[in-house]
């Protein structure tokens, strides 16, 4: 399998928060590694599909995320560990700003993370980063109505914000952060 040690660990913690959530998920066996048909229950019940290694002609994510509701655009998932991606040996910082900028115009939406943030996100870290500030986002959520909800998530790690996406994919709320 060509998948890395980062994508492997994203992808074995992931499905196991998603099941303590309540999801059901249906695994299967692949070439580039597992795949998952996730159902998940919220306001509106919604089955998910999580792929690995998609190719998407210019770019190959490491996971594809995507339910059938049209509103909500796929999701390109990368596990950028350093060595890979912003090393002196490997500096491709540059090449995947470019390749996720098309991906951005072609209507995915870009979703990213390093080894740090998916150990947050095994840890269940809590508690607000020292840059987070209750009377900004007091500010922020009443005069460009952003739900406090998402405001909290600013202090998470983009593991768990991607779980709280597929709970509630709301993406003109989501678009308010860029």
């Amino acid at each position: 399998s060509d998948e890395s040690f980062l994508e492997r660990d994203f992808y074995f913690s992931f499905i196991e928060r998603l099941k303590l959530m309540g999801a059901a998920v249906v695994e299967k066996p692949g070439t580039y590694g597992p795949s998952a048909t996730i159902t998940l229950q919220g306001k509106k019940p919604r089955k998910w599909s999580l792929r690995p290694q998609v190719s998407l002609g210019f770019v190959k994510p490491d996971f594809m995320l995507q339910t059938a509701d049209p509103e909500i655009p796929q999701i390109a998932i990368f596990a950028d560990g350093r060595a890979f991606h912003a090393s002196q040996e490997n500096n491709r910082v540059a090449d995947d700003a470019d390749k996720r900028a098309a991906l951005r115009s072609s209507g995915y939406v870009v979703w990213s993370f390093g080894h740090e943030d998916l150990q947050r996100f095994k840890a269940n870290e809590a508690g607000e980063p020292a840059w987070f500030d209750q009377k900004a986002a007091k500010l922020v959520t009443s005069q460009f109505h952003v739900q406090p909800g998402l405001i909290r998530l600013l202090a998470k790690d983009p593991v768990t914000q991607l779980l709280e996406f597929m709970v509630e994919p709301v993406p003109q709320s989501w678009k308010k952060f860029g």
